[in-house]
């Protein structure tokens, strides 16, 4: 895909079908520490969203999340917002989610698929 790819990052044959990948990156800085959370829109055309953080001493941790979890445990913009098309998903809630921890470092990606 192009740079700046509006939907998704790539393609992954699994199962039965093609799912399309949207992938998210941030590294540990003075602005990921103001403002702790990934951001995705929701008429982004994927079947996954990867999550990938990275440490400032290197480490890397990763979330593979079907869209229907993203959808799940986002934040949805306030009438009020600026971008009606703007969803989040926030730090703590990776990390303090019970239903989310089978998709952390899930690159065997077994889970059930939609």
């Amino acid at each position: 895909m192009p740079d700046n790819w509006k939907s998704y990052d790539l393609i992954i044959d699994y199962g039965e079908r093609l799912h399309r990948v949207s992938v998210k990156t941030r590294t540990e800085s003075r602005g990921w520490k103001s403002s702790k959370w990934f951001h995705w829109g929701k008429n982004d055309k994927f079947d996954f969203l990867v999550l990938i953080f990275k440490h400032e001493e290197g480490l890397i941790d990763s979330w593979i999340l079907p869209r229907t979890l993203a959808v799940e445990y986002s934040t949805k913009p306030g009438e009020e917002a600026k971008d009606q098309n703007l969803m989040e998903i926030k730090w703590n809630t990776l990390l303090n989610t019970p239903s989310l921890e089978h998709c952390k470092e899930n690159w065997q990606m077994n889970f059930i698929l939609e």
